[in-house]
């Protein structure tokens, strides 16, 4: 490393729109959360978030939709056991809520930071 150069941090997100049923799978989906899952986002992170635009609905609706698809399937999105669907104070205007999942080996397990925003 030269002096006075710094490595950078990193947190690494994906985003989806919140919309409606559909848009819900695809935020948890293969492109949306499977993408950590797969280690094809933050590999080697053990935490990284999930954003979620809510165009429809509100934060509260959609917030509980999306836990209850954990609860319902935990083996499906690698849900590790105490891992599930909590809320998390992260910044008080926001509304953040955490996830723990087991993803697949030799990957470590990923702690994920889901806030969703308010763009309708």
């Amino acid at each position: 490393m030269q002096h006075g150069i710094v490595p950078r941090r990193r947190f690494r997100f994906e985003g989806k729109r919140l919309h409606n049923t559909r848009s819900r799978r695809e935020y948890l989906g293969g492109y949306g959360l499977g993408r950590f899952l797969r280690g094809r986002y933050g590999k080697e992170d053990q935490i990284a978030g999930m954003l979620g635009y809510v165009q429809q609905g509100t934060i509260e609706g959609h917030a509980s939709a999306l836990a209850s698809a954990l609860e319902a399937n935990p083996g499906a999105y690698g849900v590790a056991e105490g891992g599930s669907w909590t809320t998390s104070k992260v910044v008080d205007t926001l509304s953040t809520y955490r996830s723990v999942h087991k993803r697949w080996s030799p990957l470590p397990g990923i702690t994920l930071l889901h806030t969703l925003l308010l763009f309708c």
